[in-house]
């Protein structure tokens, strides 16, 4: 799909409004979600899927519909296994909506930061996602990887990373996380 493709299903989406169809899994969902869900499943490459992920669970969200939305999340993972944005934003999605799923949620964001390493693309956006699961979670062992990677992390440079963001440290409680790694992530703020 190129740019004018995409452009043009947005748009097509964008127009259909409110209108609904049935679906025998999920009741009664939006008939974007519906048009962009067979897409999905004729697309022929990653960059495709991907591009038809984003829109779907868009609408997905837009729906309020739950299960509809984590099916279709979880499903990103299992079939951009290697995609670590997919995986950390579908990580941090269910952490919100099904926190019950908090384990799988942990592993997710594990499972980002890995891959992100692994490609060297991506490390302190999947870390910093981590780090604002574990805290919304309280997980400080998974705050504490986080911070880990994100400090390892400071003398490289990507063209396709973020800066460093720090809007999650204030929630830090410093008596259950690594004094050491917090003192060092904080030093970044000024470098």
């Amino acid at each position: 799909m190129d740019q004018s493709e995409y452009k043009a299903l947005r748009e097509k989406i964008r127009s259909m409004g409110s209108a609904t169809v049935q679906s025998s899994e999920f009741g009664e969902i939006p008939q974007s979600v519906k048009i962009l869900w067979d897409l999905l499943d004729g697309a022929t490459t990653d960059d495709e899927r991907s591009d038809i992920y984003y829109l779907l669970l868009g609408e997905c969200s837009k729906s309020l519909n739950d299960a509809l939305y984590l099916y279709f999340l979880r499903r990103s993972v299992d079939e951009l296994p290697d995609d670590p944005i997919i995986i950390s934003s579908a990580a941090f999605s269910i952490a919100i909506v099904d926190p019950g799923s908090r384990n799988e949620a942990l592993s997710l964001a594990r499972a980002a930061v890995a891959r992100a390493l692994v490609q060297d693309s991506f490390v302190r956006l999947t870390a910093g996602n981590q780090a604002r699961i574990a805290l919304l979670l309280d997980d400080y062992p998974s705050l504490n990887e986080a911070l880990s990677v994100l400090v390892s992390d400071a003398n490289k440079s990507r063209k396709e990373d973020m800066h460093y963001e720090f809007d999650f440290v204030d929630r830090i409680d410093p008596a259950r996380c690594d004094p050491d790694l917090l003192h060092k992530y904080k030093q970044l703020a000024s470098a």
